[in-house]
């Protein structure tokens, strides 16, 4: 995926990539999409993400770079949206990833289970270990671009996924969308901060998407609206082509089971 709203200062000697090609060299890895993951620090986290990290703070991964801070405020215009449908690991099940599997496809088992009202339906026995449970999960994925807070990270697309008892809080944020009627989704300008989350077995901290105060809730810069227009088109190609994958972060235990805002 290209961005344009990195400036770069080509050398008149170099080529830049035709419109709709690859760049030679890169033929075979297209299906490689690599986005910049947001991490909210949890109570739980630890080294090498906390400290230095505190609770609450949002950190880029894999980088581990900590771009905003608890309590602190940044603008964004959202770039994509998309559904992922996983089977999550018990938390910290020795030996076994995060996410045991996953699917784009709205009609497969996993996205079936996902979405079902009945908890029983969501949740089995995992086989490594009987006596803890693996989930059937939706994510709610967006891709954003930060349009301030980028000092630590420079000017890229980040992805922000609202799954378990946060799903609610990335559903409000589509109606957010849904409400402002424009075109595009890059048409519009928001802002995000974290808070804390009350649960049945504890708190967590997540993300919160609100109207901006300091800036127009529409994009006014036309340059800034092609450029984002521009990566909207590219990731719903690859998406339609071979999705886009990260590596999700586990979600704290003190998140409610039952808070999937179904």
């Amino acid at each position: 995926m290209t961005n344009e709203l990195i400036n770069t200062n080509l050398p008149s000697f170099l080529a830049p990539i035709e419109k709709g090609k690859v760049a030679k060299g890169l033929e075979t890895a297209q299906e490689y999409t690599s986005l910049t993951y947001v991490k909210v620090v949890q109570q739980m986290t630890k080294a090498p993400v906390k400290p230095p990290a505190s609770d609450g703070d949002l950190v880029a991964m894999p980088d581990n770079v900590i771009f905003l801070k608890h309590q602190e405020v940044m603008h964004f215009v959202p770039i994509f949206m998309y559904q992922e449908y996983c089977i999550h690991n018990p938390l910290n099940a020795k030996g076994l990833d995060f996410i045991r599997d996953r699917s784009f496809d709205k009609k497969s088992e996993i996205a079936f289970k996902a979405r079902s009202r009945n908890r029983a339906d969501r949740e089995f026995p995992c086989p490594e270990a009987p006596e803890k449970k693996c989930q059937y999960t939706e994510h709610l994925n967006f891709v954003i671009y930060p349009l301030d807070h980028t000092e630590a990270i420079g000017k890229k697309p980040l992805i922000i996924s609202f799954f378990k008892g946060n799903w609610k809080y990335g559903n409000n944020f589509i109606q957010l969308l849904k409400a402002r009627q424009v075109d595009c989704i890059c048409a519009n300008q928001f802002a995000l901060s974290t808070s804390l989350r009350p649960g049945k077995e504890g708190d967590w901290y997540g993300i919160d998407v609100h109207q901006p105060i300091d800036v127009p809730v529409y994009v006014q810069d036309e340059q800034l609206y092609n450029a984002c227009f521009k990566l909207h088109t590219e990731l719903e190609e690859e998406f339609k082509a071979s999705g886009v994958r990260f590596t999700y972060e586990e979600e704290p235990e003190t998140v409610d089971p039952d808070a999937t805002g179904f």
